[in-house]
């Protein structure tokens, strides 16, 4: 009965080596596995993506609206809100071209990803300046006039909706990553090739012989 104790805590011993044991593998093989898989362009390129995305879902969304009888909501900020008139989305205001920048970001993220093309990281970035562009000096301008609804009600207050931040936010993080996707796929293409085992076997043996066919002469 004395020595249940000590069997218990060595069995306890070993288990807790062999979960160490496992434990190490999983986590050796796992750091492989994503220095392998989990680049710094590959997760740029994810980034890149994403903001495409964001950026083709904030064109369906509102961007602007002209709140109306704001003085009579004075007071009442976060309990009730003013009615919102002539509410419109950024394709109202730009048309298409932003999903076109979305659509050409993506395909030149990927074409720079798949051939290591580094400078199609640059054209990204373009593209997402333009898109800053257009939302700062032409949506912007848009979305906050008030337009005929300023004679129709009284107390008329254009205001800036969500289309308009995640627009603009889309387009300054393809202007980021763009740079960033170039220069991780530059410093990748000036690495050095690594020369197969086989190729240096083969070198220093055809550089032994001449050594051996003299020292028999």
């Amino acid at each position: 009965m004395a020595a249940v104790p000590l069997l218990i805590l060595a069995g306890a011993e070993r288990g807790l080596r062999t979960a160490s044991r496992v434990g190490a593998t999983a986590l050796s093989v796992g750091t492989k596995w994503s220095d392998r898989v989990l680049t710094p362009e590959r997760g740029t390129f994810a980034v890149i993506i994403a903001a495409c995305v964001c950026l083709a879902i904030s064109q369906g969304k509102d961007f602007s609206g002209v709140e109306v009888g704001q003085p009579g909501y004075e007071g009442l900020a976060g309990i009730v809100e003013p009615e919102r008139v002539n509410q419109q989305t950024p394709v109202d205001a730009h048309g298409v071209w932003l999903y076109l920048v979305a659509l050409i970001s993506a395909g030149l993220a990927a074409i720079a990803l798949w051939t290591g093309r580094w400078r199609l990281g640059r054209l990204i970035s373009i593209a997402g300046l333009a898109g800053v562009a257009v939302t700062l000096f032409s949506d912007r301008g848009k979305g906050l006039d008030e337009g005929e609804a300023a004679v129709a009600f009284a107390g008329t207050n254009a205001v800036l909706l969500e289309g308009f931040f995640a627009q603009l936010a889309a387009c300054g993080v393809l202007a980021l990553a763009g740079i960033l996707l170039s220069l991780h796929l530059k410093r990748v293409s000036r690495r050095p090739a690594a020369v197969p085992a086989s190729g240096r076997s083969n070198g220093s043996r055809r550089k032994g012989l001449p050594s051996l066919a003299g020292s028999r002469t």
